[in-house]
C-alpha cells in the first residue's frame, strides 16, 4: 500500500468513527500484510506461544525487543543483554545468522535466554494489522511463534505529510528539518526547521498528548515551522501501520504521517561472544 492511498482509506475509514484512537480497527481486523522488509520501528515482545499451548509473557515487554536495520543486522534487547545477527528476508521467509550477545546475568525472572533461543529457530514472519502493526515470527518445525508490537520509541520520525478532512495535503519539504524522537522517560526530543524543542509525551493505549516547547528563532521563508507544531500541539491518538507513525488530530481534522530513521552505526556493537 502507498502513502496516497494509505491517507485515503484512513481518512474514509475515519469518517464513521467517533474515537480518532479506534479509526484504523475499522478497515481490517488481524488481515497478514504481504511483503518482503520489515520496518525499522522498535518492535517489543508481547508474547511467547509454544506450539503445545504454553504462552510466556514478559513482565515488562520494553526489556525484550528487536528492530531491523537497513544494514541487514538485527538490533536486539534481550533483559539486561543486548545482542545483534545479521538477517536475511526473502519473501516472507527470515533467517538469522550467528547471534552475538553481551553475557550479563540478569535477574531470576528473566525471559532472556528463552528469547534469544526462540529467536534463533525463527523461520518466517507475517505482519498483521488490527489497530496498529502487529510482527509475528513463526519458528521452526511448528514449534510456536513471537509476537510483537511497534512503539513509538527506538528511532526518530522524520514528519511526511499532513492531509486534512478536507483533501488539502501539506508536504514537508524537507522531513528531516522536522523530527521528534520519543525517550523512554516520557520525555520528547524535537527539531522543527531552524528551532529545537523538548517536552512531554503523555500516551494511553492508542491515545497521544504531547506538550512541547521549542526555541523561536526566525526561519527560512520556506519554514513549516507553524504547520508542524500545530500537529504535534493537536494529536489526540496514534497508530503505526506500514511502517509509519500516523497522528490524528481530533474531530476528523486529519491526519499526519512520519516516517521512521534508525542509525545504530556509531553504537557500540555486542563483545562477539556466540549468544547460547
Amino acid at each position: 500500500m502507498n502513502r496516497r492511498s494509505f491517507m485515503t482509506t484512513t481518512l474514509a475509514g475515519w469518517a464513521a468513527l467517533s474515537t480518532p484512537a479506534l479509526q484504523f480497527a475499522s478497515a481490517q481486523q488481524s488481515t497478514p500484510v504481504a511483503g518482503s522488509t520489515i520496518e525499522a520501528v522498535r518492535w517489543e515482545l508481547q508474547s511467547i506461544e509454544g506450539s503445545n499451548g504454553t504462552v510466556t509473557t514478559p513482565d515488562n515487554p520494553a526489556q525484550y525487543a528487536i528492530q531491523f536495520g537497513a544494514d541487514s543486522m538485527a538490533y536486539i534487547q534481550a533483559d539486561c543483554n543486548r545482542a545483534g545477527a545479521p538477517f536475511t528476508i526473502d519473501g516472507q521467509m527470515l533467517t538469522f545468522g550467528e547471534m552475538l550477545s553481551t553475557l550479563a546475568l540478569c535477574g531470576e525472572e528473566s525471559i532472556s535466554d528463552q528469547f534469544m533461543q526462540s529467536l534463533g529457530s525463527v523461520v518466517s514472519f507475517v505482519i498483521t494489522t488490527d489497530a496498529s502493526d502487529q510482527l509475528v515470527l513463526n519458528m521452526m518445525a511448528d514449534a510456536g511463534s513471537l509476537y510483537f508490537n511497534p512503539v513509538v520509541t527506538g528511532v526518530v520520525w522524520q514528519w511526511v505529510e499532513f492531509q486534512s478532512s478536507d483533501g488539502s495535503v501539506i508536504t514537508a519539504n524537507d522531513p528531516s528539518r522536522y523530527t521528534i524522537e520519543f525517550m523512554t522517560d516520557g520525555s520528547l526530543q524535537v527539531l522543527a526547521d531552524c528551532n529545537r524543542g523538548f517536552g512531554d509525551a503523555k500516551i494511553e493505549g492508542n491515545s497521544i498528548d504531547l506538550i512541547v516547547a521549542t526555541t523561536r528563532m526566525m526561519c527560512a521563508e520556506d519554514s513549516q515551522f507553524d504547520e508542524f507544531l500545530m500537529v504535534l500541539d493537536q494529536a489526540v491518538s496514534w497508530v503505526i501501520r506500514d511502517g509509519m507513525l500516523a497522528l490524528a488530530l481530533p474531530a476528523d481534522a486529519g491526519i499526519a504521517l512520519f516516517q521512521p530513521v534508525l542509525d545504530f552505526g556509531n553504537e557500540t556493537e555486542p563483545e562477539a561472544t556466540p549468544a547460547p
